[in-house]
């Protein structure tokens, strides 16, 4: 029984000595495992590369060699050309402490090995054919042509055109003759709109313009300035329409070729200050037209084809001092036209192929030349003559009367 006892003591004993070594070893192995952590953890601390920080980037400094000139009113510059080699174009935002606010029409023309060209945000105007054969200039985009931020063109089949959300500017005449353009979708930052910009554009009857966009509007069938004082563009296809009091200025070709048109009328209190050359051309359908009162020119070309147009009238008092070039060229329904002693000068072919005018009657009959001859007084005295010398005798020459 003794012997039995001191077996199983003594096998107690060898267990727990057992374990007591286990445990020392797994308390080393895992002092070993932190210690390979720790010097790990030191290896990364010590090894990684700091953080990279970007660098600001640098707007590239304004390309030498660009040909800049003077606006004639003195508060800005416009690009006319470049003379140097550089194929990267970096336009200057300001030249003497003014804006440069436009480039001229053809500016670079031909520069074919041209491939990129930056316009600062001060541009507010891209003359006509601008980037002429600058094939690797334009991007096609959503229907649209760029250059920059500014679209130049179109595609020859764009039925619907959405601008690019950057978009700064439409070019002057940029969609012109786009006979089957029929929608177009502005960006909200959009901020200048050229000159005959959608001339010819006939079939276009809708225009989308974003809320947040601060330049432009839509109200009704017309495309606006945002403040309403600038009529850019009418696109309906309704026989009447009515020009809000608010505009000063209705824009050269705005209403371009709506033959469905057939009145036009002004809110009362009109404000109407500029008509825009060859504002209605093209209105075949248009019957009758009131001139509002503050109006100074009637533009160029302003009811040339205006064919059905058998009344025009300046009211009362009015400020019309001269009649563009070909002005009512081809208005043939056209029978009687007054002109005012405040009228000074009268355009070349500006009642040329109006065969149905029969009478014109000047209040003032002297002074007046046709180009470089005088215009005898009796041939005006009479309407019938008047006429005749208006629309034959002397139709390609302008016509200036001496004021004093």
């Amino acid at each position: 029984m003794r012997i039995h006892t001191r077996l199983f003591v003594t096998a107690m004993l060898l267990f727990c000595l057992t374990l007591l070594l286990c445990a020392c070893e797994i308390g080393q192995l895992g002092e070993m495992i932190d210690g390979v952590k720790d010097r790990v953890s030191d290896l990364i601390t010590t090894t990684a590369p700091p953080p990279t920080t970007t660098a600001p980037v640098t707007e590239a400094p304004p390309t030498p060699g660009m040909l800049y000139q003077k606006n004639a009113d003195g508060r800005g510059y416009t690009v006319k050309g470049y003379a140097g080699k550089v194929k990267d174009l970096v336009i200057a935002e300001e030249q003497n402490g003014l804006p440069v606010v436009a480039i001229m029409q053809a500016a670079f023309k031909g520069k074919y090995s041209l491939t990129s060209i930056r316009i600062p945000d001060s541009v507010m105007s891209v003359g006509k054919g601008a980037f002429g054969g600058c094939d690797s200039l334009i991007q096609a985009d959503g229907g649209a042509q760029y250059v920059d931020r500014w679209v130049v063109g179109a595609g020859e089949f764009a039925g619907s055109i959405t601008l690019r959300e950057d978009t700064a500017g439409i070019a002057d005449a940029a969609f012109a003759g786009m006979d089957n353009l029929a929608s177009l979708t502005l960006n909200a930052s959009l901020r200048a709109i050229g000159t005959d910009a959608f001339f010819g554009c006939t079939a276009l009857t809708e225009i989308v313009v974003p809320e947040e966009n601060t330049a432009y509007t839509v109200q009704g069938d017309a495309l606006y300035s945002k403040d309403m004082s600038r009529l850019v563009l009418y696109f309906g296809t309704g026989e009447s329409f009515t020009v809000p009091a608010t505009v000063t200025e209705i824009a050269p070709s705005a209403f371009y070729g709506r033959t469905a048109l057939r009145t036009v009328s002004f809110e009362m209190g009109s404000a109407l200050t500029v008509l825009g050359d060859y504002a209605f051309k093209g209105c075949t359908s248009l019957t009758g037209f009131v001139l509002p009162k503050g109006v100074a020119k009637i533009g160029t070309g302003a009811f040339c084809g205006c064919r059905s147009l058998t009344t025009f009238l300046l009211t009362k008092g009015s400020a019309c001092t001269a009649i563009g070039a070909e002005a009512f060229r081809g208005c043939a329904a056209l029978v009687e036209f007054s002109i005012p002693e405040k009228i000074t000068e009268i355009g070349q072919n500006a009642f040329f192929e109006c065969d149905g005018l029969l009478r014109v009657n000047f209040t003032l009959t002297d002074g007046w030349r046709a180009g470089d001859q005088d215009v005898h007084p009796s041939l005006l005295s009479t309407p019938a003559n008047a006429a005749s010398a208006l629309r034959t005798t002397y139709h390609v020459k302008t016509w200036v009367r001496n004021a004093q």
